[in-house]
């Protein structure tokens, strides 16, 4: 915009001066928007207008992914009430199966028991007279014994499902129970070359129970699997103690015990052939049965249900992903139990 001379070049001076005046106007404005124009500065220079809107757009994103979470939330929360409710009602359905088939098998077996004890007796005197162990009059005898022996096992069991019998507690160790129960069973294990491996937690607490009741459940659930797998097998016997993580898994166990509350749990595997698909749902209803005609009378498990149930406790049957079955009793240890 100025040329600085000496003042002592007065000729360079009138030159100069000459040079800018040959610059026309056009020229002249050519020559100042590209040397000395000012840009004019967008709005996005603005720092105020700039962090407003980053400000605004981080707003959102807060928003949509708090909305997000929010959603997947609810919809997890959504489906494990669902899950809840379905298995709300699957126990009360059961519950009400229970109280009608018990009902009904309490009459049953009070009206079949007084004419098998008239039958026995005419058994016995008829049987009186006969000497000869060997003769075939004898060996009908035997054949009818037997029969009413178990018709009589059968009462006894529709009976043990229809009344509300008051559990007998006592402080006691869960892992006795198991002991002596697979010893009731050792004969059945040797004779079908059953092997049992046992893993049983040495430090789980006291616990209030019934041990006859629970020696009852075991023994079905070990003579269950003997059967199942045929001759020549493994029975794992596990006790461990464990804490509900969280409500998740209280509802899995049907809504009996609570998150972080402390409890035993009891699994008894084989490796037999497993459950049937489809069967699941019906291995605890009263004279379901997947045993050949004449060798169970479908009320082992529902009984062994009833006495869980009574412990405040869950069983569930299941089959392992390495083949075999598992059933899983969790029974807790403080609560009190019911009678």
């Amino acid at each position: 915009m100025r040329f600085a001379v000496r003042k002592d070049w007065s000729i360079f001076v009138s030159i100069l001066n000459k040079a800018v005046a040959s610059i026309s106007a056009e020229e002249h404005s050519k020559i100042l928007n590209k040397w000395i124009r000012l840009k004019q500065p967008s709005l996005w220079d603005n720092l105020v207008f700039k962090y407003s809107v980053i400000g605004g757009v981080l707003f959102f994103i807060h928003i949509l992914g708090g909305a997000i979470t929010w959603n997947i939330t609810l919809r997890r929360r959504v489906r494990e009430r669902t899950e809840a409710l379905r298995l709300a009602q699957q126990q009360l359905i059961q519950a009400e199966k229970m109280r009608t088939v018990g009902t009904f098998a309490s009459g049953v077996a009070h009206e079949v028991k007084n004419p098998l004890a008239v039958i026995q007796m005419g058994i016995d005197f008829l049987s009186a007279d006969e000497s000869d162990p060997e003769s075939m009059e004898q060996q009908v005898f035997d054949d009818m014994n037997d029969a009413i022996s178990r018709a009589n096992s059968v009462i006894m069991e529709l009976l043990d499902l229809s009344r509300d019998a008051e559990l007998s507690l006592a402080a006691g160790d869960i892992n006795d129970v198991l002991v002596r129960s697979l010893h009731l069973v050792e004969y059945e294990l040797n004779k079908n070359d059953i092997s049992v491996t046992t893993d049983l937690d040495s430090k789980l607490p006291a616990m209030y129970l019934d041990k006859l009741k629970l020696q009852q459940v075991f023994i079905n659930l070990f003579m269950n699997s003997v059967q199942a797998m045929g001759g020549k097998g493994i029975i794992t016997v596990q006790s461990k103690l464990f804490t509900i993580s969280d409500q998740k898994n209280a509802e899995v166990a049907r809504e009996c015990l609570l998150a972080g509350e402390k409890v035993i749990v009891i699994e008894v595997t084989d490796n037999g052939p497993g459950i049937e698909e489809g069967q699941t749902a019906k291995l605890f209803d009263p004279f379901f049965t997947t045993k050949p005609v004449g060798e169970g009378t479908g009320l082992g498990l529902a009984i062994s249900q009833k006495i869980i149930q009574q412990h405040h406790g869950h069983i569930s049957l299941t089959n392992r992903d390495s083949g075999g079955a598992v059933v899983k009793i969790t029974l807790p240890i403080q609560k009190k139990v019911k009678s």
